[in-house]
């Protein structure tokens, strides 16, 4: 298991909360797919 920097845990978090990439990403100020390209890559 690798070690998350604390941007990709925001992410994750902000995805959960809003239940959705989509939520998650205008709630961040990023894409929606920025916000899968992070998750995905963690």
């Amino acid at each position: 298991m690798t070690d998350l920097a604390p941007q990709e845990l925001r992410v994750i978090a902000a995805v959960a909360d809003a239940r959705g990439f989509s939520a998650a990403a205008r709630d961040l100020g990023m894409t929606q797919s920025a916000v899968s390209h992070s998750v995905r890559t963690s």
